[in-house]
């Protein structure tokens, strides 16, 4: 679509067959809407996963973001559950 060249573009015809420009308004808007959601949630796993990665022993941040020190007599299965 971008090409200056018209011999080099993609024909009107078959760009309207993409999955994108048959979409409805409030279906493009449902699937952006989506995407973005999407987005933020593996940004906020990777910001999760640094921030652990940064702690040690006993302590580990729970879905809040609050650092939080476990008790040393949990279950072993249970803290790396957590961990």
């Amino acid at each position: 679509m971008l090409e200056k060249s018209p011999k080099c573009r993609t024909a009107l015809s078959k760009l309207l067959l993409i999955q994108w420009f048959k979409l409805s308004d409030s279906e493009l808007h449902t699937k952006v809407q989506e995407l973005v959601e999407e987005r933020a949630k593996v940004e906020r796993r990777k910001e999760y996963l640094q921030m652990k990665a940064a702690l040690r022993g006993n302590k580990f941040i729970n879905d809040e973001g609050k650092v939080v020190v476990m008790n040393c007599k949990i279950n072993e299965d249970i803290r790396n559950d957590l961990l």
